[in-house]
């Protein structure tokens, strides 16, 4: 089965991601590169890539998003478009606060209508930590 832009693949160490068409040479490639370049509008919200919030949004996504076309699609559009407004976010202090208002209801409506729990990346979170 050929490949296409929106696609999921599972094959690296990186875990699920989803396949884009890269700009250079319209070869696809997939997106995000690693795990480091996940949620960028929670990492300049929280300033921490490893933090809960963060970590739980990865799951939200692995767990959840990527499992459906829609999800892709918004994964892929969310992989587009937030590394420009996480660089609005980073450098305006009251956008940070709104980033976080959000981003904590964002996690609120997830928790109650999934099985991921920030709980869980808490604990380990402070295991790895402490």
């Amino acid at each position: 089965m050929t490949k296409k832009a929106g696609d999921i693949i599972n094959s690296d160490k990186y875990g699920p991601r989803v396949l884009d068409k890269d700009p250079n040479g319209g070869h696809l490639r997939p997106y995000p590169p690693d795990k480091k370049s996940g949620c960028f509008i929670a990492t300049v919200t929280y300033g921490d890539k490893n933090c809960s919030q963060v970590q739980f949004l990865y799951a939200f996504r692995d767990e959840v998003l990527l499992h459906s076309r829609s999800g892709r699609f918004l994964t892929w559009l969310y992989y587009k478009t937030s590394p420009f407004a996480a660089c609005f976010i980073e450098h305006v202090p009251v956008l940070k606060r709104l980033a976080r208002n959000i981003l904590e209801r964002v996690i609120g409506f997830i928790e109650r209508h999934t099985s991921i729990k920030q709980d869980t990346f808490r604990e380990n979170h402070n295991w790895h930590n402490g």
